[in-house]
């Protein structure tokens, strides 16, 4: 079965993990509001003021906008990572989850040059992090069966799920398909939070 997001939904049971100690945390739309569609706007003068309530992960083709296009975005607001704030509770929920003995890995696809950025933004913020892996390789090969993996990612949240992780992430209509294949799916960090002290 498929849904808009191109990603099989449905028929599929995660099996049942033993954790490994570790969280896999995201960055963009995960710890922080990352506005992309204000970039397309800035950039190419496209209207995508609409693109977070549309059902499929590659939303700029709806604009018009190539994939290069898109990506010179996501690079300006990477660029300009110092500005945004961290989604209410999300530092206080990674700090408990580091205090109960897991290990937090920060990820997020950019390129390189964005490593010491990611890591002030981390530290002002005293958002923990064991490593980081800021590179624009895929992360699946991090994943690790028990891993607790927080993405919003459709295709990461399918692959966590298929290496035996469980999964949680905010709710978003490109990845609200998900929660058929056992993913958790919630309204904010608040709910992470409590999704996380069942693993404590």
């Amino acid at each position: 079965m498929s849904t808009r997001t191109g990603i099989e939904v449905g028929g599929y049971t995660p099996p049942t993990p033993t954790l490994s100690g570790r969280i896999i945390v995201d960055m963009d739309n995960t710890l922080y509001a990352a506005p992309f569609s204000e970039a397309c706007r800035v950039l190419f003068g496209a209207d995508c003021s609409a693109s977070k309530d549309i059902k499929t992960w590659k939303w700029h083709d709806l604009y018009g906008l190539t994939d290069e296009q898109f990506y010179e975005a996501v690079n300006f607001d990477h660029d300009r990572q110092m500005v945004y704030q961290p989604f209410e509770a999300a530092p206080d929920t990674l700090r408990q989850a580091e205090a109960a003995g897991f290990k937090i890995i920060i990820t997020s696809q950019r390129e390189p040059r964005h490593s010491k950025a990611v890591d002030l933004w981390l530290a002002e913020h005293q958002i923990p992090a064991h490593e980081t892996y800021i590179r624009q390789e895929s992360k699946v090969s991090l994943f690790r069966p028990g891993d607790i993996i927080i993405d919003d990612n459709p295709t990461y949240i399918m692959a966590g799920l298929r290496a035996g992780c469980p999964v949680v992430s905010l709710r978003y209509p490109y990845n609200e398909g998900m929660a058929a294949n056992g993913a958790t799916l919630v309204k904010d960090w608040y709910e992470i939070m409590r999704t996380l002290w069942r693993y404590y």
